[in-house]
């Protein structure tokens, strides 16, 4: 008799589970759908305070442990990493600000990992994503010239300097 009551439990507590995750799912979606049909819907900025509390959170520094541990200690900007730079300070950046975007400050998706240098450059009117970002060095592509004769002179700005040494000794 007591094994038909603990199912009867059991199939209580799944059935309340199920439910809670649907009532998640249905709550999210309209999120979803409400955030498409109105995009400023929360059109005025949050406090500082707000801001402060949300940066002190436990949540907030769980999810930017999570982007360090899924992103590494480099610059998605300039590549620089924090084992190069011992005194590089490396923060998780927003994407999109969180002064425009409230509601997206938990979102996974619009986090990426930036050096201090390189946020502040960026500041909240720009919303680049780095995490694909590769730079383009200055040497990667030739500057296209019309002289065929220059064109086989190495140039300093490719990095190919030839070293000429003089009768005098000295070197150019």
């Amino acid at each position: 008799m007591s094994s038909g009551r603990n199912k009867n439990q059991l199939s209580k507590i799944i059935i309340l589970w199920l439910l809670k995750m649907l009532w998640r799912l249905l709550k999210w979606a309209v999120l979803k759908v409400f955030v498409r049909m109105f995009p400023n819907w929360q059109s005025r900025p949050p406090s500082e305070e707000a801001l402060q509390d949300f940066y002190k959170s436990i949540r907030w520094s769980r999810l930017s442990r999570w982007a360090r541990d899924k992103y590494g200690d480099q610059c998605m900007k300039c590549k620089k990493n924090s084992t190069a730079y011992p005194r590089l300070r490396i923060v998780t950046d927003h994407i999109k600000p969180v002064r425009t975007n409230w509601w997206q400050r938990w979102d996974k998706d619009n986090l990426q990992r930036l050096c201090d240098g390189c946020n502040r450059a960026k500041g909240s009117h720009d919303t680049t994503d780095y995490r694909n970002y590769r730079p383009i060095a200055r040497w990667a592509a030739p500057r296209k010239s019309s002289n065929p004769l220059t064109d086989a002179i190495p140039s300093r700005r490719f990095g190919i300097v030839p070293t000429y040494r003089y009768p005098s000794g000295s070197i150019r």
